[in-house]
């Protein structure tokens, strides 16, 4: 279903029946509620062409000759009556249909998706029925067989004209003189990427969702007509929605690859690209709906020649953002001397060629170093945080570059001092989404499952396990977990602390809302260490109806002897959610990241050497 389709009219006439641009955004905003989107909508590209778009007809819809086209209706309720016909042809065989899609309901031992594309929904549709109350979500439908000659131009929906664009099917695409060796439908899955891991929870969403499916075939087939079968939605119409889209896609593609080869390469795995991050690989694509929609109306336009076409898909990739910037730490690693905090960036290369990165202090003129991330590459580089204009006290801005695009993200420049009666650690925030690391936005989790935390040095006697004026001091931290009764599995409730640098803690501290305390192996920790790590214990847990709280002292060993301590904590809870401090993590990721804390001010001694 495509914007095009359902294109709004002005004045009186964008109530009507077929003033399907309200039913689409209603289609589109369940889309969104349903795949784990941003809570911000994404900002709408730009008109490729104002004249075009004014000259184009108020309504048109891309039909594929001979098969089914579902066509969402407008915001008036159109009850039972729907009359379908064509120009010059009389009636067609139409029903009418309600349209919806819900999020899965969470009870005890529900389990949250996989946070990168989130839930596709549960889709279906309820035929109309005077009887029975129609959902309030979704939308009305008009489920119309398109007859494979079709006479006329014009659609007469409840009396409302309709203008048709008839599509061949995809099995009568052909190409006129293709070179030898060239594959129309070639994959977008990168040649590393294992096929299986398509059907894993992090890709297999694209696959359930009628609106994404053409993405997953197009890293699974290319799109190809001939393509093996998958296990069709269990509800006919909602199976309808999702041919239609990929052929719409596919009849698009094609028609570009006629035009530019090459360009139509570098679209789809724009479409429907995959990164590797570490040994972990993901869907990384396009986001912007809007922008989406656009694109493919634009393709599918009958009037357009294809060197216009090539236009615009260039000026569409042009505009798009060429790479993804982002902090995976900023408060873990120091620099030789222990005065500089050293922060770790993250840049993903969207682009189609290899590309130099570097990331330096807005307006420097200094050469800094030069990193060369690949086509569709992820790298990480560690740049002085120290550096640059000041955006608060301790918070510096770095611009990382990525060719001629470029990005500012803020960064801690010097250790956070805690003072009585604490430092509070919040809010917790989860798992990056596709949508929310493109943005550089994180997501909170909903009401009702926050997690804060607070670390404070409690009055009582001191303790000596280990020498020395500053890690003879007790910390402890209280850390408050709230949940929703009746929700998820209570039992998988965990907080996880780390203490030390990121890749090399010092200290890794398990506690369960049953209150276990367990000190997990700390990979490459000297004997010596291990040996006054204390041993396995039980946590004080306290627990009412709507969250768990518990105080641990940190491990002998977490304050460094300069009165650093170097702290990240990472929550999983009763829906198997993670969720971290200071930053969020990709859900892939293995450690949180830290905030270095000087713990020198709570008695008001001079801070540690500070940038």
């Amino acid at each position: 279903m495509t914007r095009s389709d359902v294109r709004t009219r002005s004045g009186s006439e964008r109530r009507g029946l077929v003033g399907a641009g309200a039913g689409l955004a209603a289609l589109l905003g369940v889309l969104a509620a349903c795949a784990g989107k941003a809570d911000r909508p994404a900002a709408p590209s730009p008109r490729a062409s104002d004249l075009a778009q004014a000259m184009r007809p108020p309504l048109r819809i891309d039909a594929i000759v001979g098969r089914t086209l579902v066509l969402p209706l407008g915001e008036a309720d159109p009850g039972e009556r729907l009359a379908v016909s064509i120009e010059g042809g009389g009636g067609l065989p139409a029903r009418l249909v309600r349209l919806y899609g819900e999020l899965p309901l969470m009870g005890p031992g529900s389990a949250a998706p996989d946070p990168w594309l989130g839930s596709p929904g549960e889709w279906q549709t309820i035929e109309a029925d005077p009887r029975e109350p129609a959902p309030r979500s979704g939308t009305w439908c008009a489920v119309i067989d398109i007859p494979s000659d079709p006479v006329g131009a014009v659609l007469m929906v409840n009396g409302e004209a309709v203008r048709c664009n008839y599509l061949p099917p995809p099995s009568a695409i052909q190409f006129a003189g293709m070179l030898a060796g060239a594959d129309p439908w070639r994959p977008t899955r990168p040649p590393g990427m294992p096929m299986d891991l398509l059907t894993s929870p992090r890709f297999s969403p694209a696959m359930r969702s009628p609106l994404d499916r053409w993405r997953w075939r197009l890293l699974r087939d290319g799109l190809r007509p001939d393509a093996p079968e998958i296990e069709p939605f269990d509800d006919e119409v909602v199976e309808r929605v999702a041919r239609r889209q990929e052929d719409l896609w596919r009849v698009a593609l094609a028609r570009l690859y006629a035009a530019d080869a090459g360009l139509t390469d570098r679209l789809k795995r724009r479409l429907a690209g995959a990164m590797e991050f570490g040994g972990a690989w993901a869907p990384v694509w396009e986001t912007d709906a809007t922008a989406l929609e656009q694109l493919l109306s634009d393709l599918l336009d009958p009037s357009l020649p294809g060197e216009r076409r090539v236009d615009l898909v260039t000026r569409f990739l042009d505009e798009r953002e060429a790479g993804v910037a982002w902090v995976i730490d900023d408060g873990g690693t120091l620099d030789e001397s222990r005065s500089m905090l050293l922060a770790d960036i993250g840049v993903a290369n969207l682009l189609d060629r290899a590309t130099l990165s570097w990331v330096a202090p807005p307006g420097s003129p200094e050469t800094p170093d030069l990193l060369p991330v690949p086509a569709g590459g992820v790298r990480r580089t560690v740049a002085p945080a120290g550096m640059g204009p000041a955006g608060s006290p301790n918070v510096r801005a770095l611009s990382v570059h990525l060719g001629k695009w470029s990005r500012e993200v803020a960064v801690l420049a010097t250790p956070a001092p805690v003072s009585p009666p604490g430092l509070t650690a919040s809010p917790f925030v989860a798992d990056w989404s596709l949508d929310a690391w493109r943005s550089g936005t994180a997501r909170p989790l909903a009401d009702g499952w926050e997690t804060a935390a607070l670390l404070h040095r409690p009055s009582g006697p001191e303790d000596e396990a280990v020498p020395g004026a500053i890690r003879s001091r007790r910390w402890e931290l209280y850390v408050e977990c709230k949940l929703v009764p009746g929700i998820g599995d209570p039992s998988r409730e965990q907080v996880t602390i780390y203490a030390g640098p990121l890749g090399r803690p010092t200290a890794i501290v398990q506690v369960g809302i049953g209150g276990t305390q367990e000190f997990l192996p700390v990979p490459g920790l000297p004997p010596e260490a291990a040996e006054i790590a204390p041993p396995p214990t039980t946590a004080r847990v306290t627990r009412t109806q709507d969250r768990w709280t518990f105080r641990i002292n940190l491990p002998p060993g977490s304050v460094e002897r300069d009165g650093l301590l170097r702290l990240g904590i990472v929550r999983r809870d009763a829906l198997s959610r993670r969720s971290a401090w200071p930053r969020p993590m990709l859900p892939w990721d293995v450690e949180p990241a830290r905030l270095c804390v000087d713990t020198r001010a709570w008695d008001g001694l001079p801070a540690s050497q500070s940038p």
